[in-house]
């Protein structure tokens, strides 16, 4: 089954441009951590939400850079004397006001309505490769793909199964697999992993 065509897939990529710190938590917890393996992304296909989640954190630094050029902008613009000081800060907080009131319809009429809907999902997303970033950028993609398909769980922590469903108590088993069979008097065989 190809997970990047299900249900919780689709509303994850969705709740990527209409919440930032669900964004930023994904990009934190898959690219900028190097140091910690990932776990198993049951029901949906954790590359494709992130392909999603640095699209919409583009989206919203293009949004940023203009709004802080207008901010820049006004500080110079009530520094002028007269009706045109007061004026132009009150046209640009305007501007403003429209900038982020129609980056909020277009997320939430536009994109998501028409682009996240049964029929019009399309979860295939290529990142042009452009530059060196990229292509590291693809690399750490594929390296998340291989990773979601692995059958070992690493944990490091006392509870390896979170994420995995709810916890209705239970026991845990833990064998000393250093040690051979005491009955026997040759030793135990070595076995490697991939044996």
């Amino acid at each position: 089954m190809k997970l990047n065509n299900t249900e919780t897939t689709r509303y994850l990529c969705a709740a990527a441009y209409s919440n930032e710190e669900f964004c930023e938590h994904v990009i934190n917890q898959t690219l900028n951590e190097d140091r910690q393996a990932l776990a198993p992304c049951y029901g949906f296909d954790l590359p494709t939400v992130l392909k999603h989640c640095l699209i919409a954190r583009s989206k919203k630094n293009k949004r940023d850079i203009k709004l802080t050029l207008l901010f820049i902008f006004a500080i110079l613009c009530s520094l002028v004397d007269g009706f045109w000081g007061i004026l132009l800060p009150c046209i640009l907080e305007m501007i403003v006001i429209s900038i982020i009131y129609q980056e909020r319809w277009e997320i939430r009429h536009f994109l998501i309505k028409y682009n996240f809907s049964k029929k019009s999902f399309t979860p295939d997303l290529n990142i042009p490769i452009n530059h060196e970033f990229h292509q590291k950028l693809n690399q750490k993609f594929e390296e998340i793909e291989k990773e979601q398909n692995k059958k070992i769980v690493i944990y490091g922590r006392y509870l390896p199964f979170v994420g995995c469903g709810y916890d209705l108590g239970g026991w845990t088993l833990a064998l000393d697999i250093s040690k051979g069979k005491r009955k026997f008097k040759k030793n135990r065989e070595t076995y490697t992993i991939s044996d």
